[in-house]
């Protein structure tokens, strides 16, 4: 049979004794989820972006590129420079009327 050191029972005895029942926390209830009710706000908030709003979102997209390129246009010097940081080759095609979104491009 094994013995316990005294150094043990004595860390066992001075732990039990130091806690008495007002010194140990008491438990709390589960916390409901603080997210819970933004989900739901959020769910009812969302409204579908319709194809109009697309096309319509697209059309002023394409005015912006275009005064862009006008401007890239008067800086040759920096234009290939500015179209490759801007992905110009993936963006322009998504500006066609009709096109499908390509949302990963977007978010490179």
């Amino acid at each position: 049979m094994r013995t316990l050191s005294n150094g043990f029972l004595a860390t066992i005895l001075l732990f039990g004794l130091s806690s008495s029942p007002a010194q140990t926390p008491a438990l709390e209830a589960p916390q409901a989820d603080p997210y819970a009710a933004l989900t739901e706000q959020v769910k009812s908030d969302f409204q579908v972006v319709t194809s109009e709003e697309v096309e319509a979102a697209r059309a002023s997209l394409a005015v912006q590129v275009r005064r862009i390129e006008r401007l890239l246009s008067r800086r040759p010097s920096t234009r290939d420079g500015w179209t490759d940081y801007l992905k110009w080759d993936e963006l322009k095609p998504q500006l066609e009327p009709g096109a499908e979104l390509n949302v990963a491009a977007a978010r490179a």
